[in-house]
């Protein structure tokens, strides 16, 4: 362990390494080493790009959209009626008041969160033997500073991030969070007043009958599933601990719990594993039958733990599980598009039918031992899924660019860093700044 002191930004994989307080242990993941590491970029790169096409049509109607960028039909292999990153098909980006605020082929505020969240675990796990830094080490699973998260989002809020040259501006804060900032005990500017971001947050949910369910927390969470995947209670525990800095409402919460459980699930690779030797349509039952195993589980435990009206999830459960699209999900309707329950529910039917058509387009005998590496799979077939999947979301409109980030977080778990289409990692604005990040909290794991 190391006293290693880093200023916000320093974090190389090489200093990462020698100052990490945090060790895998033997058997977290039945994934070899380099699997793993390329499902956990996935999960970073997902969240940037489904994030970033999304904006194409973010706060849309589908009408608008067809008259804009024509119509899609889903389908892998599908003229692509947008265009991203180094992918010059289709239209360009609606240049209206709020796209032209944004850089071009770059993430936005959801994904700033995600990075921000990211940041808080480097200096979380690099800096916990500092005197000047101490955290809680006595839990049995790693514990992410809250606290020191809520500091980064207050000053990300007022100045960007200016680790980026050029720094980049923060915009499209979400009438939550932006609540939640001015309460006077998030991030107190005298020292009578203590710290307690939760507070904040329980505070502008109560003044608002707990009825503020928005999707801000779910937008950014999926990185926070990353240290002590291998314990789900960590997970858990790290999930609410971040959640809760700004969202309080117990909707917000369940949705944040389903995607991350989730998404740890994925990185171990053990409960949910497919068989050597079933035949296609039994592969495709098991994946699916593990997923859905671990996430109602994971419903009743909410429900357990206090959750109103949990028919409501389930309703948004059951469409993400059994509905051939996205229509139930109405994500374009104007009242509720920053509802949380369809960004988490269109995140999980992206990922069960990315599943599904992987599958169908490969009409393979079997996939090997892992869950979702795909060994047997043509490995542009991934690819093609997951572009298709991100567009037909995103030309559903609404809250485009947070569904996106949430689908895509799931599916980069999924297929991994090598399974996203290659044309838009390799033409997204800011690639190698977010790149570094992502090699450094491999650094810290691995």
């Amino acid at each position: 362990m190391s006293n290693t002191s880093f200023h916000h930004g320093d974090w190389s994989p090489d200093m990462v390494r020698k100052a990490s307080v945090l060790s895998l242990p033997i058997n977290a993941s039945s994934l070899d080493s380099t699997v793993l590491s390329a499902k956990i970029l996935g999960v970073l790169f997902g969240t940037a790009l489904g994030d970033g096409v999304g904006l194409a049509t973010e706060f849309m109607t589908k009408f608008q959209i067809e008259a804009y960028y024509g119509k899609y039909r889903p389908n892998p292999g599908a003229l692509i009626p947008i265009q991203f990153g180094l992918d010059k098909v289709g239209a360009p980006f609606l240049q209206d008041r709020h796209r032209a605020r944004f850089e071009p082929n770059c993430w936005t505020d959801d994904t700033d969160q995600a990075i921000l969240i990211l940041e808080t675990i480097l200096d979380t796990y690099t800096r916990a033997q500092s005197p000047s830094h101490q955290i809680n080490l006595v839990h049995p699973f790693p514990e992410i500073d809250y606290k020191q998260f809520a500091t980064r989002l207050r000053k990300w809020a007022e100045k960007g991030n200016t680790d980026m040259t050029p720094p980049k501006d923060p915009m499209g804060i979400g009438m939550t969070v932006g609540s939640v900032l001015s309460h006077p005990s998030f991030s107190p500017s005298t020292k009578k007043i203590a710290q307690d971001p939760h507070k904040a947050a329980y505070d502008v949910a109560k003044s608002n009958n707990f009825n503020l369910a928005a999707n801000g927390a779910v937008m950014r969470c999926a990185i926070g599933a990353i240290p002590g995947f291998w314990n789900i209670e960590s997970v858990r525990h790290n999930t609410l601990q971040i959640a809760k800095t700004t969202h309080f409402d117990d909707r917000c919460l369940a949705s944040c719990r389903i995607v991350n459980v989730l998404v740890a699930h994925l990185l171990q690779n053990k409960e949910i594993q497919n068989s050597q030797s079933l035949p296609s349509n039994a592969v495709l039952n098991t994946l699916l039958n593990g997923i859905s195993r671990i996430v109602e589980a994971e419903i009743d435990l909410c429900v357990k733990d206090g959750l109103r009206d949990p028919d409501e999830l389930l309703k948004y459960w059951n469409w993400a599980k059994n509905s051939e699209n996205l229509l139930p999900f109405e994500l374009d309707s104007p009242r509720t598009i920053g509802y949380t329950y369809r960004a988490m529910g269109s995140g999980l039917w992206c990922l069960i039918n990315a599943i599904k058509r992987i599958i169908k387009i490969s009409r393979i005998d079997q996939i090997g031992d892992e869950l979702v590496v795909f060994d047997q799979v043509d490995k542009e077939i991934p690819k093609l899924v997951v572009k298709s999947l991100i567009v037909e979301l995103t030309m559903e409109g609404g809250d485009a660019d947070t569904n996106g980030a949430v689908a895509g977080a799931l599916l980069g778990v999924l297929v991994g860093y090598d399974g996203l289409p290659e044309e838009w990692v390799n033409g997204l604005h800011r690639r190698d700044w977010l790149l570094k990040r992502g090699e450094a909290l491999l650094a810290l794991l691995l």
